[in-house]
């Protein structure tokens, strides 16, 4: 036979055997429950008595089974029982101060379990193997046991008392107004909180499993974190008792102005409006607060040295009110007073004559003088007030010849075609008409601005004053509001 054919093969044999050890370890298993690669933690538990526990008991923690009873043997030849225990992973550690007490696991049923406290946590940890003292164990009384300590009488009363029991059960209440319970005995009602029980007994369960976290430990976690956040409050319960006592006696005011704390809440969304409003302003304002605080607080320390330096000064402010030197002062500006009180009225006068023309300067004047003519593609985009000016230095460049020897400043000539003859207005009555001012120029003019009008009559009084006219903002000019002529000047405005 070739190697090949040799790799290949299998003896019938050999399948076979594997294939019946694999049926048995599976076959175990299944029935079983058990892994016999695992090894569990023994303890052992001495008991004055181990009635009604047997190989296979229960051993519970909370309710929750952890291990089984494995042997019982007697304990030293003593008047007492060895109880063996295999503990799964579920019920360690188990600490020094351990304690297990027999129970019976129903009411009447006759199975007794073991139930088991681990001990406090943080204490010495029992190793595999040792064994929990009789001193902290206990065994739950039988009824057989609590009936032989009853006596005739006792025994006479407990059947009277069960007998009112049974009847009060039995009989239903025709005084019961309930509509659940109406016409039921209390045994009937009592069977129907059972059934609900049922069904919240679910729910409790669910409860309990969530207690315990997620992880393991996380139950013990969560009570050490609350015996450190009830630690502090144990040691203040003066504290305590005075916070519960102000938190009942706010809680009564609360209860006492119950409308008004309604129409408060009612009002607390616009409140927090606008707060959304006002923080952000609020938290740029924070960082300038903060910087003037710490300049004060780093001022503080020199505010002694300050109020000390100041003591002087304050010394001479004392002598300066004094009746001596202060009293004196008034004496002598009393006068002054006087004359002051009696100049109120005109005072008042002036003053108001004075806020007139403030608000005239304010509302008129300025703005007018701030304007800027709109005078097309001459404009300068300068106000009034600045072109006025300008032309005051023009003004000053055509007099600079002037030489005293006449009433005219002279200029010097320009050339061109075009001539330009200004108006000869007679201004006042018998007076004779000036000449009118003409000059030359090289191009031809566009308009004439302000467009003349058609019979001005202006004389020295065709403009009087007007002492009745408020200067205020409506009587504001419109500089930009005046027409233009003809390039000749020969064009009459209407």
């Amino acid at each position: 036979m070739s190697r090949a054919v040799r790799r290949g093969y299998r003896s019938p044999f050999r399948a076979g055997a594997l294939t019946v050890i694999a049926l048995c370890a599976v076959t175990y298993y299944g029935f079983a429950k058990d892994n016999p690669f695992h090894r569990p933690f023994h303890l052992s538990v001495v008991v004055q008595n181990a009635a009604g526990v047997k190989p296979g008991s229960l051993v519970r923690v909370a309710g929750i089974d952890v291990g089984a009873v494995s042997s019982i043997e007697r304990y030293k030849g003593a008047e007492a029982a060895l109880i063996n225990m295999d503990l799964n992973d579920i019920g360690l550690p188990v600490h020094e101060g351990a304690t297990v007490r027999i129970r019976p696991r129903l009411f009447l049923e006759g199975n007794f379990v073991l139930e088991m406290s681990p001990g406090i946590p943080g204490s010495k940890r029992l190793s595999d193997g040792d064994t929990i003292p009789i001193t902290q164990t206990s065994r739950a009384a039988q009824l057989d046991e609590v009936f032989s300590t009853l006596q005739g009488p006792e025994r006479k009363d407990l059947q009277v008392l069960v007998q009112a029991i049974g009847k009060a059960l039995d009989d239903p209440n025709p005084n019961d107004k309930n509509s659940l319970t109406k016409g039921q005995s209390a045994g009937e009602s009592l069977n129907d909180t059972f059934k609900a029980f049922a069904g919240a007994g679910t729910d409790i369960e669910d409860l309990a499993r969530s207690l315990q976290g997620q992880n393991r430990g996380d139950l013990a976690a969560s009570i050490r974190a609350f015996a450190e956040l009830t630690g502090p409050l144990a040691a203040n319960a003066d504290e305590l008792g005075s916070l519960i006592e102000n938190l009942d006696r706010s809680v009564s005011v609360f209860a006492e102005n119950q409308t008004a704390l309604r129409a408060e809440v009612t009002e607390l969304p616009k409140t927090v409006q606008v707060a959304q409003k006002n923080l952000p302003v609020i938290s740029k304002a924070l960082p300038p607060i903060g910087r003037v605080a710490g300049n004060i607080a780093d001022s503080a320390d020199r505010i002694p040295s300050l109020v000390k330096a100041a003591d002087p000064f304050l010394d001479q402010t004392d002598s300066l009110l004094s009746d001596e030197e202060a009293g004196a002062l008034v004496k002598s500006v009393e006068p002054i007073s006087s004359g002051l009180a009696k100049a109120a009225p005109s005072l008042a006068t002036v003053l108001n004559d004075l806020d007139r023309i403030a608000v005239c300067t304010s509302q008129v004047l300025v703005p007018t003088a701030n304007t800027v003519i709109d005078d097309g593609q001459y404009s300068t985009g300068l106000t009034a007030w600045q072109e006025f000016l300008r032309g005051t230095v023009g003004l000053a460049s055509g007099t600079s010849s002037f030489d005293a020897n006449g009433a005219f400043g002279r200029a010097a000539a320009a050339q061109g075609v075009n001539v330009f003859s200004g108006n000869s207005q007679r201004l006042a009555k018998g007076a004779p008409a000036p000449k009118p001012l003409t000059g030359v120029g090289n191009s031809a003019p566009l308009s004439t601005r302000p467009l003349k009008p058609a019979n001005s009559g202006l004389t020295e009084t065709s403009a009087p004053w007007k002492f009745d006219q408020a200067c205020t903002g409506a009587s504001k000019p419109n500089l930009n509001s005046v027409r233009s002529g003809g390039p000749d000047g020969s064009a009459v405005g209407k």
